[in-house]
């Protein structure tokens, strides 16, 4: 394990949570769905270490599974050592609006990382998911 990952464990042998998870020359990082709304949720929180990261981070709109056509907007605002450095949105179920957003995203080494979630809805009946999925260099 690289220094900064949080490894699969016996524990959790699927690696969800708020960290970030690497296998090899793989990171990961893949919280449970979220019942967010419209305040600020911290989803994800680590720090790298002396390797970079290249992947891609997504973010699907709320979905409320008992009624999938109940969708709300989603936002997620990534953070690196205090600064926001991306800001993903997603729609609302109106007609053309994206629910799913997609960035390429470069995590540096050394570098503290704060995901936060929030949703256009306060029905915490609708769940968010993110996740994000890259290439260790180190």
């Amino acid at each position: 394990m690289l220094g900064g990952g949080n490894p699969v464990s016996s524990s959790n042998p699927s690696g969800t949570g708020s960290g970030l998870n690497i296998i090899g020359n793989h990171a990961y990082f893949s919280p449970s769905a979220l019942a967010c709304d419209t305040s600020d949720t911290i989803i994800g929180k680590f720090s790298t270490g002396a390797y970079y990261v290249v992947g891609t981070f997504t973010v699907s709109a709320g979905i409320q599974l008992s009624n999938p056509a109940d969708i709300d907007g989603a936002a997620c605002q990534i953070e690196f050592d205090g600064e926001v450095v991306m800001l993903l949105a997603t729609g609302d179920g109106a007609l053309d609006a994206p629910l799913m957003a997609q960035t390429e995203l470069l995590i540096p080494p050394y570098t503290n990382v704060i995901i936060t979630a929030r949703s256009s809805s306060t029905d915490a009946n609708n769940f968010i998911t993110a996740n994000y999925v890259g290439r260790v260099y180190a």
